[in-house]
């Protein structure tokens, strides 16, 4: 089971603000409970008894993976000399709860995206292991969240999958009383990401959504070595100009260090051993938005130890926003139009995808966070000592080290620049 957040009782209570209905009902439990505050109806599915099948929690995350390089390489041509960061892991899961309820030509595109099998009993089984491994990770915190459309009923199996796999439920709202709903869901992603993303739509949704789906990340993580006071260094910039970054310094033998093809990785464990960051620097000489094969990938950001290394990392603060995610995702494969009857929206057209990330790395260790929605609408051994300075554009993951899930990821551009 995903990990409660606190101040859940204050969302319900955001929501509750919009007085909807007064029933509130977990199908899971067999019996109506009333959430702080009322007035929200909140359907859950039963909790699935699932074997582990022929997909495994680590695949789902090799998918996830191999998702977010695919969207890093269609979004950053757009952007070669600029800092750019996402969550792949956040985009895949608010993707992944749309699958659910997807059918036909929509289920067979969504599952190309993603690189995940067919919707089945094996899938489901290991989505939930693989969320039950985030759960896991004691300085990660996870939570999903549907709401739709008062009057709609989702298929009973969709919710009970959703349940399962994404430990989430739905919430029943009025999408035609704006701006009060998209205030009360940015209310709840705000309390999932301790208020580092406020307000995930900046504008109010249309009066005609009938289904809204929202993932959210908070990291907060000690590193396991914490680096010595940062300096001024040299880096050069994807632009090709040479500015001053506030470069950390850590002890020999604070990271194991990988390489492939060229590529080289510095994995940098937080406290707890269940969390890592892996900086990857590029071949001498890449330009461009370049990143690693799907194998390469696998090498850098492998939990086996090789070789030590220590580090030379810049600081670092990002924000990013991704108002118009839809677009890219289309060029990807995603159909925004069609069928999601299982989640009650047969027939509909993705209207909105967004996602809000930040990121703050500093010398005793990372404070992320990432959101996602999408809105439907009708119609170390011993070895060789090496010192890696990040010095030029590289890229920047967050992992969970048991599945190796791609948390978030970036590509410093220019360490200065936010």
């Amino acid at each position: 089971m995903a990990k409660r957040w606190p101040g859940r009782r204050g969302r319900h209570a955001a929501i509750a603000a919009l007085a909807l209905t007064v029933a509130v009902m977990i199908a899971g439990c067999g019996q109506s409970r009333q959430p702080p505050g009322g007035h929200v109806e909140v359907l859950a599915g039963h909790l699935e008894r699932l074997s582990p099948g022929a997909v495994s929690a680590r695949q789902v995350a090799a998918a996830e993976s191999a998702f977010g390089l695919a969207l890093f390489g269609k979004v950053c041509p757009a952007m070669p000399t600029s800092n750019l960061l996402l969550s792949p892991d956040s985009a895949a899961q608010a993707l992944g709860m749309l699958y659910s309820g997807a059918e036909g030509p929509a289920a067979a595109a969504l599952g190309r995206l993603l690189r995940l099998p067919a919707w089945s009993p094996a899938l489901v089984a290991a989505l939930h292991e693989h969320t039950a491994a985030l759960a896991r990770v004691r300085q990660l915190q996870v939570s999903n969240h549907l709401f739709e459309q008062t009057g709609s009923r989702p298929a009973q199996t969709v919710l009970n999958d959703l349940r399962t796999a994404y430990d989430t439920e739905l919430q029943l709202v009025n999408f035609r009383d704006e701006p009060a709903t998209t205030a009360a869901i940015n209310a709840v992603v705000s309390g999932d990401t301790h208020g580092l993303i406020p307000d995930l739509f900046g504008q109010p949704l249309d009066p005609s959504t009938r289904l809204v789906l929202t993932n959210a990340l908070y990291l907060k993580a000690r590193w396991q070595q914490p680096f010595t006071a940062a300096s001024p260094g040299r880096f050069r910039t994807a632009a090709g100009t040479v500015v001053m970054a506030s470069l950390m310094h850590s002890i020999p033998q604070a990271a194991s260090y990988h390489q492939a093809g060229g590529w080289q990785s510095a994995m940098l464990p937080y406290t707890g051993g269940d969390l890592a960051a892996v900086a990857i620097l590029p071949p001498a000489g890449t330009t461009g938005c370049a990143v690693p094969t799907t194998a390469q990938w696998a090498k850098l950001t492998t939990t086996t130890a090789t070789a030590a290394a220590g580090v030379n990392l810049p600081k670092l603060r990002l924000s990013q926003t991704w108002d118009n995610l839809q677009a890219t995702l289309a060029a990807m494969g995603l159909p925004l139009s069609g069928n999601y009857a299982g989640l009650g929206a047969g027939g509909s057209q993705i209207s909105q995808i967004v996602q809000k990330a930040t990121m703050d790395v500093s010398e005793t260790g990372t404070t992320a966070a990432a959101a996602t929605g999408i809105a439907v609408g009708t119609a170390a051994p011993a070895g060789p000592q090496v010192t890696l300075t990040f010095n030029r554009p590289f890229l920047l993951v967050l992992e969970d080290t048991a599945t190796r899930t791609p948390l978030f990821l970036a590509r410093i551009a220019n360490p200065t620049q936010s």
